[in-house]
């Protein structure tokens, strides 16, 4: 049933959730010095009371679909959550749960998981770093639900994540087929229902990139519009999305019409509209 969550309620009651993202400044070439330094800036600054999350974007991880960090983030996941929660903030963390990309092994090592179209598997994107081909998990397939689910146990529980973004959640609905014969729509929903089974539910979890009305119940927020930019330009499609869209905040989830950037070339005016939508 497309319905909220038993407690979603309660949880819409209280103020939305508001932190610090990585992705608008630093982009793919963030490290762990970088997430640091900023934590210890905003630990200065900020009251952690009201601003709550850091979430670390796009750039840590090996590869799509190998969710672990890189060279760039040498002390891991584990050691990064400890450290922002000791700095009194709770750890964000992005994804793209649907990527799997040839360097994470998985689209050899099971081809079966994968969307396929003419019966060859997907390739939904050519993306060096991500690790080469992209190619789309299956939501429906009973076995890549089980990698989805001990990814959420993972980043919850051995990580210590307490939000987590999943993007670009379009590419379970590409392809011609899915197993058993589900829908787009079913293998979507499925695929994020077992994620965030595995996730439990006090993590944070939201949706990007998303179809939104298959995603009621499964999240916590969703991004209702594009991505955001630092122009006046920029932040006319997200204005535009939230308004359209306002009627799902706090009935369905919290809505996110993306990132507070209000930086030059923005005028004081210009910044200030963003600011109050």
């Amino acid at each position: 049933a497309l319905a909220p969550r038993p407690g979603d309620l309660e949880r819409f009651a209280v103020g939305a959730p508001a932190g610090w993202c990585s992705w608008y400044q630093f982009y793919d070439k963030v490290t762990e010095d970088v997430v640091i330094g900023n934590v210890d800036r905003l630990a200065q600054a900020v009251d952690p009371r009201h601003l709550r999350y850091v979430q670390v974007d796009d750039g840590y991880q090996r590869a799509a679909g190998d969710w672990r960090t890189n060279d760039r983030f040498p002390h891991g996941h584990r050691w990064l959550t400890d450290r922002v929660r000791a700095s009194g903030f709770l750890a964000g963390l992005w994804i793209a749960p649907f990527a799997v990309a040839e360097a994470s092994g998985i689209p050899t090592d099971h081809p079966e998981w994968l969307l396929k179209q003419n019966g060859a598997p997907l390739l939904v994107g050519n993306n060096p770093g991500w690790g080469g081909g992209v190619y789309a998990l299956d939501g429906a397939h009973p076995d890549a639900q089980e990698w989805l689910r001990r990814l959420g146990r993972r980043i919850a529980g051995e990580w210590g994540y307490d939000y987590l973004k999943i993007d670009f959640l379009s590419f379970a609905t590409r392809g011609e087929a899915h197993y058993g014969g589900a829908t787009h729509a079913e293998a979507y929903r499925a695929g994020v229902a077992a994620l965030r089974d595995g996730l439990g539910p006090e993590p944070f979890l939201l949706g990007c990139g998303a179809p939104l009305q298959h995603a009621v119940g499964a999240v916590d927020g969703m991004r209702i519009g594009e991505d955001v930019d630092a122009s006046w330009e920029g932040i006319q499609g997200p204005a535009r999305a939230a308004a359209l869209r306002e009627f799902y905040h706090r009935a369905a989830w919290f809505n996110d019409p993306d990132c507070l950037v209000v930086r030059p070339p923005l005028s004081l005016d210009e910044a200030r509209v963003w600011a109050a939508i």
